[in-house]
């Protein structure tokens, strides 16, 4: 699980590792994907692409769970650099003005006016104190260059010193001491997340190649989510993922300062939304089937209890594997409405896309179709038949 305090020690690492996801699935994709129109009857584009499928023992479950699975941690990651982005200034002056008063205070242990066990005063650890407190305060945010060089010599400095005057046989100072350093070493792990890191992530996570070719995975996606409902709430992530695939379109159009980049933009996202709800149309046809085997079962299978009935028969009246079972068809279609549920609500594009709204547009659709497919099959006319 990814926290705070890894991500500013592993913000390079994270990053590299995110490439190296992206460099995977990028190659698998497109070097398994259905050949183009021409290229289909080449015999030998035919035997390439089935050698790259064989020798890479292709198999398109784990190469969706693959795409899920770095979806889902570019999602964590953004989210977390996108915070401390915005927290980064405040938390860079409260860790400074922290670090200051701890040096004070420490420089008052040495001048002995703060009692503390076994500590002799000490003028000159006072007044050392003293000076690396103000060279603390006078570090400059803006000048991120010079104040990351400056806490690292101050923080080598705490270092030596500690060791010279055998600081270490002191618990409490010893803890003063690495809580300064702990603060220091903070303030410059935030100097290294800048707004640049946003736009390499941009770049890193782009899924514009496969705008056409993830429609190949529609029906990996729809089996995902009968067998485990909760994936919905990872797919978010992986349709956020596919919108960048708006981002390659538009970047001419908003160069050249264009009146149709507002129209190109309402086009690609409406034709990214229809794909959410293609994909996600699967949970109202899974919940009509579900509430389909339901009926079945207390229409053809539960008996009618009798106002009274013998001792002996009351369970075989009970029914209980078939009552089990229609309890565990309304628990399922509850878990799929919750699930579906917990997607919040996405910015798809520039159309905002509302979970709530999806599933009961999704829910008219399948009762239409039911609705139509009963009346076709129940509504039979006698072509013979004279009209009146």
């Amino acid at each position: 699980v990814l926290i705070e305090e890894y991500v500013l020690k592993n913000i390079s690492t994270l990053l590299k590792f995110m490439k190296e996801c992206n460099i995977c699935l990028r190659w698998i994709i497109l070097h398994t994907s259905e050949l183009p129109i021409g290229a289909d009857i080449n015999k030998r584009c035919k035997q390439m692409l089935q050698l790259v499928i064989n020798e890479s023992q292709y198999n398109p479950s784990e190469v969706f769970k693959l795409l899920l699975n770095t979806a889902q941690f570019e999602f964590n990651l953004k989210e977390i650099v996108s915070l401390l982005l915005t927290e980064k200034h405040d938390r860079w002056i409260a860790n400074r003005k922290e670090a200051v008063e701890r040096l004070i205070e420490l420089a008052d242990v040495f001048s002995g006016t703060m009692p503390l066990t076994r500590v002799e005063k000490n003028d000159n650890l006072q007044t050392w104190f003293r000076t690396m407190a103000k060279r603390i305060e006078s570090l400059d945010f803006e000048d991120w260059t010079s104040a990351g060089r400056q806490t690292n010599q101050i923080m080598t400095a705490l270092d030596e010193v500690q060791q010279f005057h055998e600081l270490d046989t002191n618990m409490q100072v010893k803890q003063f001491l690495n809580d300064n350093k702990r603060l220091l070493s903070t303030m410059i792990l935030l100097n290294n997340v800048q707004e640049s890191t946003i736009s390499i992530m941009d770049l890193v996570a782009d899924l514009s190649y496969a705008w056409i070719i993830i429609d190949s995975f529609t029906g990996v996606m729809q089996e995902g989510i009968k067998r485990s409902p909760s994936l919905v709430t990872k797919l978010r992530a992986t349709f956020l993922k596919l919108s960048s695939a708006l981002d390659l379109p538009l970047v001419r159009i908003n160069q050249v300062g264009s009146n149709d980049l507002m129209v190109v933009s309402h086009y690609y996202s409406g034709e990214l939304v229809a794909y959410v709800r293609k994909v996600l149309q699967i949970i109202p046809e899974t919940m009509f089937s579900m509430l389909a085997s339901i009926v079945y079962l207390q229409t053809n299978i539960l008996r009618e209890l009798p106002l009274r009935a013998e001792k002996d028969k009351l369970r075989e009246y009970a029914q209980l594997d078939e009552r089990y079972q229609v309890a565990k068809l309304t628990h399922d279609i509850s878990i799929f409405t919750e699930s579906m549920l917990m997607m919040k609500t996405t910015l798809v594009g520039i159309i905002k896309l509302d979970p709530k709204r999806v599933l009961e547009d999704g829910i008219r659709k399948e009762l239409v179709k039911q609705v139509a497919t009963a009346l076709h099959n129940g509504l039979t006319f006698n072509p013979r038949a004279k009209i009146v």
